[in-house]
């Protein structure tokens, strides 16, 4: 992403980066972020920064924080497991009166060291809808939380983690790892 740096970079830009420098306890340098044009680029440099695999095989991020979610919502609530899919409103998994007790509950069940700020209607920045909502955000933040301690991370789960800061943060989910970063998903 040919990203000016200082006070001309975009905002969306600035947080994506830092997402993937906490997301993967890494640090990008300018001259780094300045040949960052697609998400491939980014995935190509971050998979180099944290030694990726090339292996094919590996568990897909996405689907451990989805199956690790569903699992806790089945415990923690008791929630019948075949309610649980990922379009499934958390509006209607969550009873008003037991919200605010049962989120915490379930992101510690679910071995995730936090939870995204909950609330519908509340003025929280980010309002999960679904289920769905809930896996992306886990990739985006606690990645290394959904990938087990004798586990190298693999290409296939870096791609998996930028894309996801990316949707957590401009909201596109509708891309392609070659789409230029400012002429195809408008970030600066």
């Amino acid at each position: 992403m040919v990203v000016p740096t200082g006070e001309y970079m975009g905002l969306d830009a600035v947080e994506i980066i830092m997402g993937w420098e906490n997301a993967f306890e890494i640090k990008l340098n300018d001259a780094e972020i300045a040949e960052l044009r697609t998400p491939r680029h980014a995935i190509d440099l971050i998979s180099a920064k944290v030694g990726a695999s090339d292996r094919v095989v590996g568990v897909c991020l996405k689907l451990r924080a989805y199956h690790r979610i569903r699992q806790a919502f089945c415990s923690v609530l008791g929630v019948p497991r075949a309610q649980i899919r990922p379009n499934s409103k958390l509006r209607k998994l969550l009873p008003p009166e037991q919200r605010q007790g049962a989120w915490q509950a379930i992101f510690a069940q679910a071995g995730l060291p936090a939870s995204p700020p909950f609330g519908f209607g509340t003025g929280v920045i980010f309002m999960p809808i679904a289920i769905k909502d809930i896996v992306i955000w886990s990739v985006a933040h606690h990645p290394s939380s959904l990938v087990n301690p004798d586990e190298r991370w693999t290409h296939a789960q870096v791609r998996s983690v930028v894309r996801a800061v990316i949707i957590k943060i401009v909201g596109a989910e509708e891309f392609e790892d070659d789409d230029d970063f400012v002429i195809d998903l408008g970030i600066g």
